[in-house]
């Protein structure tokens, strides 16, 4: 068996990528369907709009986890070792978490997205200081950035912190981060 003959594994056991590798995958992926034969990785850089070295950084953790294979010293040899479903108008992405109605580690750039919904953020809720708000330890908030009604969950920052607040019209918008549209519970 040559290295490019190497089995996919079972579908529960594909490994993690990032947003971004996921990305990636996906521009590579729709290449591969769109001109029969793999981008280079300047053409990968172009696309996402970063360097060349990025790229090679990102390949080279997703040829680690088993995501996709390349013969070295050879072009246009990126082979992908799982098909890749995307949907492009569904984005969640994951910014920190919640602690005594706190925002903790709070982080847009943070890359452990998952893509479910449109212009949404969630954050994991680490305590059970809003239980009286219908919010329990291990939640996700689901938070939009959206017009808020009154009495609706927001994100108010004030000064460095950022809280949960039912909302009033007496908050002022431009303190107002987010409206918490859903919640995520695991059972």
């Amino acid at each position: 068996m040559n290295q490019l003959d190497v089995a996919s594994p079972p579908a529960h056991q594909i490994p993690y990528a990032t947003p971004k590798q996921f990305e990636i995958l996906v521009f590579i992926q729709n290449f591969q369907e769109k001109h029969g034969f793999s981008p280079s990785l300047e053409e990968i850089a172009k696309s996402r709009g970063v360097t060349k070295i990025s790229i090679y950084e990102h390949i080279n953790q997703l040829e680690r986890k088993g995501w996709l294979i390349r013969e070295k010293f050879r072009a246009r040899s990126i082979r992908l070792l799982h098909k890749i479903h995307s949907k492009k108008t569904n984005t969640l992405y994951s910014c920190g978490a919640i602690q005594n109605c706190e925002v903790v580690a709070m982080d847009p750039d943070f890359d452990d997205s998952v893509k479910i919904f449109t212009n949404a953020r969630i954050y994991r809720v680490n305590d059970s200081s809003l239980s009286t708000k219908g919010i329990a330890d291990g939640d996700h908030l689901v938070v939009q950035n959206t017009e808020p009604t009154n009495g609706q969950l927001v994100l108010v920052q004030r000064n460095e912190n950022i809280k949960i607040k039912s909302y009033k019209p007496e908050i002022p918008k431009d303190a107002i981060c987010g409206v918490i549209v859903g919640i995520i519970r695991s059972l």
